[in-house]
């Protein structure tokens, strides 16, 4: 017999505040893992103008961290069953998740209502009122070896990540999704409309999925 066993953890973050004070509801919310044991990049969205890119740290790294350095402790202390006992202590308050906000992305002028990265990591986009969608994505010239996805670690700045401003010709937008090929995405409307867009710089040549 197997058991699944699951540690869970609820940080509380206020951060999509309104002008009283109170927190904004959330519309959105998508994440893409980067390269290896690197942290999970979360955006999310709601009714301000905002987006917001979250680093969490999964409770694996940490672990896999505090495991190198209760080694180290135990190979250089005498005294090992005290080391040890530190060590577990130690573990214990590091299981829970770190949560870090990274960025907001701030050129929206309207509520987002939805945010999706690209299936290759390299794009996000967002749209949402009247219509307006924009796409974030990884510079080209940090897209080498095939992978860029884990740029979104290093981001620090609004300014770090390509922009493109799209008009969708719709009304508000309350969904969205990529192809499997991440060169196009389609974009839902409160006018029953279904928008579809195409990046035509979406090649095999520098990591993209392409066609």
């Amino acid at each position: 017999h197997f058991a699944l066993i699951m540690r869970i953890d609820t940080p509380q973050i206020t951060w999509h505040g309104g002008d009283d004070g109170k927190n904004n509801p959330l519309f959105g919310l998508d994440s893409v893992q980067t390269c290896g044991l690197s942290p999970t990049i979360i955006a999310t969205c709601g009714n301000d103008s905002s987006i917001h890119l979250w680093r969490v740290t999964s409770q694996d790294d940490k672990l896999d961290g505090d495991s190198d350095n209760s080694n180290d402790k135990n190979n250089n202390n005498s005294n090992s069953n005290s080391n040890s006992n530190n060590t577990n202590n130690n573990n214990t308050t590091n299981l829970n998740p770190g949560v870090e906000h990274v960025v907001n992305l701030s050129k929206h002028e309207g509520g987002v209502n939805c945010v999706r990265f690209s299936p290759d990591g390299l794009s996000l986009v967002t749209a949402g009122d009247r219509g307006s969608c924009i796409v974030w994505s990884v510079p080209m010239s940090k897209r080498g070896g095939g992978n860029g996805r884990h740029f979104w670690n290093l981001v620090k700045q609004e300014s770090d990540l390509q922009c493109k401003i799209l008009r969708s010709q719709c009304e508000d937008v309350f969904d969205c999704s990529w192809s499997p090929c991440s060169r196009r995405f389609v974009l839902g409307s409160l006018d029953h409309k279904i928008t579809a867009f195409e990046d035509q710089s979406v090649s095999s040549d520098w990591g993209g999925s392409g066609d």
